[in-house]
């Protein structure tokens, strides 16, 4: 693989570590599975481990066994530098058995012009792009723990050369009381990306987190992110709904520390709509002199 694409991999990298790690990363592959795309999540400073819903499915498995809906989301977002990622989830909970969802996230970065390793235009071009599916299982072991567990396929394609594998997410959720819930996850266990003869192991990621209820429509949330490959994160979110009738709207917002761009890199703003099952929602965040994106989703809860 020529020069470029090895550079091209620094970049995703950096992609990664923009919203997922701090200024120590790259040391991982397939660092696009640790980038939240759906609003409900950026919007909360993506401190999701603690929240149980059909979004939990690429966060913390559990956080499914106790949704108690079927329900599924398709979001989309136009990120910086003409990045553009996709995710799609589903959550069915079965009496007795437990709770099953399936999870999917792409990215795909376009056309990029080609350079030789002097920095002279070859007059073509290339692109990025990569694939995550992932089966998730969940279950309640009492009426405050939970637990699951979730197998994801993991593809990433740089020009020519691709990479493939598989790797394990595994959760727990516990409701310490009716207001209070903790969560941890540990995302990315197994697996490498082999690219250009370097093997690079996948980026493991261990989310403890917190929600909590302060009033009937007020949530907090909080959680800390143990990159493998970097430092300390810290994510922090709050919501409020508003209801009329059968409408409910939450408003947003939110931070994190997973950002070492300057500006208001690291903030999140987004709102939602929910109506006989119908939800929509938007995230809005910052990235500096990259400029911002918008995430949106429309999902369906029956």
């Amino acid at each position: 693989m020529k020069r470029t694409a090895v550079i091209l991999v620094v970049l995703l990298h950096a992609a990664g570590a923009a919203r997922g790690a701090g200024a120590n990363a790259g040391t991982a592959g397939a660092s696009f599975t640790r980038l939240a795309v759906a609003p409900e999540v950026v919007s909360l400073g993506g401190a999701y481990a603690a929240l149980s819903g059909v979004n939990a499915v690429l966060v913390n498995p559990a956080g499914i066994a106790a949704h108690g809906h079927r329900e599924v989301s398709l979001a989309w977002q136009r990120w910086v530098a003409d990045i553009t990622l996709g995710y799609a989830a589903a959550a069915v909970p079965v009496t007795g058995i437990g709770a099953f969802g399936l999870g999917m996230q792409y990215y795909t970065s376009g056309a990029m012009d080609r350079y030789d390793a002097a920095g002279t235009p070859l007059g073509d071009s290339f692109s990025a792009n990569g694939l995550l599916l992932s089966v998730v299982y969940a279950r309640p072991i009492t009426d405050q723990l939970a637990l699951g567990a979730g197998v994801k396929y993991v593809w990433e394609a740089i020009d020519d050369d691709g990479a493939v594998t598989f790797s394990l997410d595994l959760g727990g959720s516990y409701a310490v009381t009716d207001r209070l819930t903790l969560g941890l996850s540990l995302q990315n266990l197994l697996g490498e990306m082999r690219f250009i003869e370097q093997a690079d192991p996948m980026p493991l990621l261990i989310r403890i987190g917190a929600s909590y209820r302060l009033l009937p429509r007020l949530l907090a949330v909080v959680e800390f992110g143990v990159p493998g490959d970097a430092d300390l994160t810290v994510g922090l979110g709050v919501q409020y709904t508003l209801e009329a009738g059968p409408v409910s709207v939450p408003l947003r917002l939110g931070y994190t520390t997973m950002t070492d761009i300057e500006g208001f890199a690291g903030l999140s703003v987004g709102a939602g709509c929910a109506w006989n099952g119908v939800l929509f929602d938007i995230a809005w965040l910052p990235a500096g002199e990259l400029g911002s994106s918008f995430n949106v989703s429309l999902g369906y809860r029956f």
